[in-house]
C-alpha cells in the first residue's frame, strides 16, 4: 500500500536509520513531497559512522569509540565519504529534498 499525501512529508532520522541499519524501507511506501533537514542528514551520518567503526574495531563502549574516532581521522574520513555517498544516493533515489537550517534569531 502506498500513501499519497498533498502536504510535505518530513522524513526523520529514525526512518533513515531503519533503512540503513534494519533493512526496513518505509520510504518506499510514501509518495509526494518528501523532505528532510540538514540536521537529520548529519545525525544519520554520525550514527552510521559510529556503527561502521564499531563493527570494524569491535569497540562497544561509547566513550572508547569516541576516543578512537578522535584519534583516527583518516579512517573517519574514509568511512564518512562512503556513508554520505549512501545517504545521498538514497535522497536522490526517493527524491527527498533537504531543507536548509533556519536562520538563528536572537
Amino acid at each position: 500500500m502506498r500513501y499519497m499525501i498533498e502536504e510535505p512529508i518530513f522524513i526523520d532520522s529514525s526512518i533513515f536509520l531503519a533503512f540503513f541499519m534494519e533493512d526496513r524501507d518505509f520510504i518506499e511506501k510514501l509518495r509526494g513531497d518528501l523532505k528532510t533537514s540538514v540536521n537529520v542528514v548529519e545525525e544519520v551520518a554520525y550514527i552510521l559512522i559510529k556503527e561502521v567503526v564499531k563493527e570494524i574495531t569491535e569497540i562497544e563502549k561509547h566513550y572508547e569509540l569516541l576516543n578512537y574516532l578522535k584519534k583516527n581521522d583518516k579512517i573517519v574520513k574514509r568511512i564518512s565519504k562512503e556513508v554520505f555517498k549512501d545517504i545521498y544516493s538514497l535522497l536522490e533515489h526517493y527524491r527527498i529534498d533537504v531543507l536548509s537550517p533556519a536562520p538563528f534569531i536572537f
